[in-house]
C-alpha cells in the first residue's frame, strides 16, 4: 500500500491497514473507519481523503493487490478518520464500453455503498477541461455515524415472522392526467397471466371426443 507523497497533506493520519472486506461500505470502528468496495473487474483502487468538499488536493491512499483485496472486494483500515470524513475512490482498469467496462481512473467516484454524500458548490455532471480540475468540483462520499441518527421517536415493529404477512403484486402504471387535469397522475391496475401450460383437456358432450380449450383469466 503505498501513499502518493506529492500530494498535500492537510492532516496527518496514522498508516493504513489491510482492513476487511467485510461489512461493506464505510464502517465505523472505535478507533477508525474500515471502507471495503466491490470492484471485481479493477486492477487497482485508490481512496481519496479530503479535507472538506471542496478540496481539489486529496491525500491518495493507493491500495496494494497483494493486502487490500479479497476476492473481488477491495478494502482497507484507516486509522484515525472519524464521521464527518470527506472522502471518494478512483477505480483502474480497462477500458472496453464493447464488454460494459468504462474504468476512468482520472475520475473521482462515490462509494456505492456510502451513507453520505457532499455537493460542492460548483458541481457539475459534466467533466471538467481536465482531471485536475474536476476533483474539487466532483461529488464525494462522507463518513456517517448511524449511531448518532435521530429517528425521532421511530422504532422497529419487532414483529415475529410468525404474525408476518408478504404479499407481493405485480402490476404496471399508466401515468397520465388525472380527471381533474393534474399532471402526474398515476393510475395502477394488476394482472396475472395463465400460461400456455394451462390448456386443459375438455370434453365436449356432443361428440364424446376431447377437445382442445384454453381458459381466459379473468383481469
Amino acid at each position: 500500500m503505498a501513499i502518493q507523497a506529492a500530494i498535500p497533506v492537510t492532516e496527518t493520519f496514522a498508516p493504513p491497514a489491510w482492513g476487511s472486506s467485510h461489512p461493506i461500505g464505510a464502517v465505523l470502528t472505535g478507533d477508525g473507519v474500515n471502507l471495503a468496495v466491490y470492484a471485481k473487474r479493477a486492477t487497482a483502487v485508490d481512496v481519496l481523503l479530503f479535507a472538506d468538499v471542496d478540496d481539489g488536493a486529496p491525500r491518495v491512499i493507493e491500495l496494494d493487490r497483494a493486502t487490500n483485496r479479497t476476492g473481488p472486494y477491495w478494502h482497507a483500515f484507516l486509522p484515525g478518520v472519524g464521521a464527518g470524513q470527506v472522502y471518494g475512490l478512483r477505480a483502474h482498469g480497462p477500458f472496453a464500453p464493447e464488454h460494459g467496462l468504462r474504468f476512468a481512473p482520472d475520475r473521482v467516484l462515490v462509494d456505492p455503498y456510502g451513507r453520505g454524500v457532499a455537493v460542492p458548490a460548483g458541481y457539475t455532471r459534466t467533466p471538467a477541461g481536465s482531471a485536475a480540475s474536476g476533483v474539487a468540483t466532483a461529488m464525494k462520499s462522507v463518513v456517517v455515524d448511524l449511531g448518532r441518527y435521530d429517528w425521532e421517536g421511530d422504532a422497529p415493529l419487532n414483529r415475529s415472522f410468525g404474525d408476518t404477512v408478504i404479499y407481493k403484486i405485480g402490476g404496471w402504471a399508466d401515468v397520465k392526467e388525472s380527471p381533474s387535469g393534474a399532471k402526474g397522475y398515476c393510475r395502477c391496475r394488476a394482472r396475472s397471466r395463465m400460461p400456455a401450460s394451462s390448456s386443459r383437456r375438455a370434453r365436449n358432450p356432443s361428440s364424446g371426443k376431447g377437445s382442445r380449450s384454453r381458459t381466459t383469466p379473468r383481469p
